[in-house]
């Protein structure tokens, strides 16, 4: 996590995982994982937003493992609160989102124009 390595996500496709989130609806974070063929064996959840400390982590990591994880994953924008570690007993991966519009990326262009002009224009 704290490299710049990326792997496909078939990288999850029989791996032993535990799933940390601190997101509004963990359940669809622990879903995908498996819908990607991980085996979940550790869950932790935290509130949406949590700032994680870095004994968090420690306690996360040594419970993971004991469950049998291979692996401790996150989502991005949970990673970004992670404290920086310097011992890690599993590897720590986040799940990257991109987003793809299918439909209506002009009209929606250009109401974020609309609303990022009003605002630069008040703000004058």
């Amino acid at each position: 996590m704290f490299g710049d390595d990326q792997y496909p996500l078939e990288k999850l496709n029989g791996l032993k995982v535990a799933a940390l989130s601190a997101i509004a609806v963990p359940e669809s974070f622990e879903t995908a994982l498996e819908s990607f063929g991980a085996t979940l064996v550790y869950r932790r959840r935290f509130a949406d937003h949590h700032r994680f400390s870095q004994q968090e982590i420690i306690d996360t990591l040594n419970e993971a493992e004991a469950a049998g994880a291979e692996a401790l994953l996150t989502t991005e924008k949970d990673a970004v609160r992670f404290p920086y570690m310097e011992r890690r007993n599993l590897p720590l991966l986040y799940m990257r989102v991109e987003i793809e519009m299918l439909s209506g990326e002009e009209a929606f262009m250009k109401w974020i124009s609309r609303i990022c002009f009003k605002q630069a224009q008040r703000a004058s």
